[in-house]
């Protein structure tokens, strides 16, 4: 069986019919192109990825500042949850969708249709964002405000 070259970006490539993960020294053979975006999400996440470890950074002085009381890693990136500074409201969550490696969309809010506070807890995400030297827009997606950021 032929082995992918294993230098480059991490990807999925398709041998002979069969599915690698390629990319940074090392290639993965996968059961079916499911596994293989699967493996890829997670090497991605558990490697680092530039755009992402911002973000990381941002939530992390968010949480140090009292905005996020709790962080869950999951294959999407991150999910927060209690995203809120004031302990009795129902909370905030916010979670952090990797397109591509180019852009982030982060979806803030209550979930209650409660736009104004969405956006107020949007405008705080994105500030963080910014400091950290992405490029933020806020928009209303649906019931829930958004943060799209990027390099």
């Amino acid at each position: 069986m032929n082995v992918p070259p294993m230098t480059g970006p991490l990807r999925i490539e398709t041998i002979d019919g069969h599915p690698w993960v390629v990319g940074d020294g090392m290639a993965c053979l996968c059961g079916d192109r499911a596994e293989a975006e699967a493996l890829l999400g997670d090497l991605r996440l558990r490697l680092g990825n530039p755009l992402l470890d911002a973000v990381r950074v941002a939530f992390r002085e968010l949480a140090a500042r009292g905005w996020i009381t709790q962080i869950e890693r999951d294959t999407t990136g991150a999910v927060c949850r209690a995203f809120d500074m004031n302990p009795e409201a129902p909370g905030f969550a916010a979670a952090c969708h990797p397109l591509a490696e180019d852009h982030v969309v982060i979806e803030v809010g209550e979930g209650v249709g409660d736009e104004e506070a969405d956006l107020v807890a949007a405008g705080v995400v994105a500030g963080a964002l910014r400091a950290v030297g992405l490029a933020t827009a806020v928009e209303l997606r649906g019931d829930a405000a958004a943060v799209v950021a990027s390099h």
